[in-house]
């Protein structure tokens, strides 16, 4: 499903290795497959949210940034924008956006989201979105150039989170506002758990179902990075940026509150009987709060907001 847009592809410099490398082309592989499909099908296949759960994600993740008086307008970015999920909603939800660069490392991924999904989503918006096949580690645009950035569950793929978010300072203006939907995980996790986590192979059909060139890879080269809060905090404040707001979004069952028991267990323990070991334990509270969500208490934790998809937002500001 082809549509008329054409806009053309910005190309930014990229070296030959990072273009070569497991984790592009076997993401190219899969985009490849998908080129004929529908925007929903190419929704749900390659980032598992539905159109109507993005909607509605994304529109909450502007009310709380109006929570906490943060408004996106002007020129923003996406670092590493897949099928353009975010800017294509934020481009419809906020009127005073004039243009968003969605910069995207694999090359037929670009071409997907301009032909298929953006128009999708955009409507009378497309051509707010300026599609650049690029590193958010290397933007091509002037110092002091960009209002906002966003991003969703791109940073932690990057191989140095302080080049990256020493490039995104660069290009921000003053008072600019970096916007992470990404995931953190609780301080307690231990170096010998998150090595356990990097280690785990994927099952053989899921590669084969996405079409990847191997039948042997690690979540570790595929690009997967476990992130501590306490890192991610401490790489804001290396980089300059100071942290405004924190939310924690959650989708709340009791298939989640159950499992939420069982990964108090030690992770030894857990590793030694397969009682799933590569899942860290919840955050401070988050338990508690998820029982009381469930039951209808009342609640007092701020941090913690139901949501359809379980994300950390961080919402930072230049300095």
């Amino acid at each position: 499903m082809i549509s008329k847009y054409k806009n053309n592809i910005l190309r930014w410099r990229l070296s030959d290795g990072l273009l070569n490398s497991v984790a592009v082309t076997n993401r190219d592989s899969q985009v490849k497959k998908l080129l004929n499909n529908t925007a929903e099908e190419v929704f749900l296949e390659y980032s598992y949210h539905s159109s109507s759960e993005m909607l509605s994600l994304y529109s909450q993740v502007v009310n709380l940034l109006k929570s906490v008086d943060v408004e996106l307008k002007g020129i923003g970015l996406e670092a590493g924008s897949g099928v353009c999920g975010f800017s294509s909603n934020i481009c419809n939800l906020c009127d005073s956006v004039d243009k968003i660069y969605a910069v995207e490392l694999v090359p037929t991924l670009s071409i997907l989201a301009r032909d298929v999904t953006i128009p999708f989503i955009c409507n009378n918006n497309t051509n707010k979105i300026v599609n650049v096949v690029g590193s958010f580690d290397d933007i091509e645009l002037n110092d002091k150039s960009v209002d906002f950035i966003i991003e969703v569950e791109s940073y932690h793929h990057s191989d140095d989170i302080l080049k990256s978010l020493k490039e995104a300072y660069r290009v921000l203006k003053p008072n600019g506002i970096i916007v992470l939907l990404d995931r953190s995980h609780n301080d307690s996790l231990t170096e010998e758990q998150r090595e356990h986590m990097l280690n785990v192979k994927y099952k053989k059909t899921w590669l084969k179902d996405r079409g990847y060139n191997t039948s042997n890879m690690s979540r570790r080269e595929n690009g997967e990075h476990e992130i501590k809060y306490s890192e991610w905090v401490n790489a804001f404040n290396c980089t300059g940026f100071k942290l405004i707001q924190r939310f924690e979004l959650r989708d709340v069952s009791i298939k989640k509150i159950f499992k939420g028991f069982v990964y108090l267990l030690p992770f030894r323990f857990r590793k030694l009987f397969n009682i799933w070991p590569s899942r860290a334990r919840y955050h401070n509270n988050e338990l508690q709060w998820m029982i009381e969500e469930l039951i209808g208490k009342k609640k007092t934790n701020k941090l913690f907001k139901k949501s359809v998809r379980d994300y950390s937002l961080f919402v930072i500001q230049k300095i």
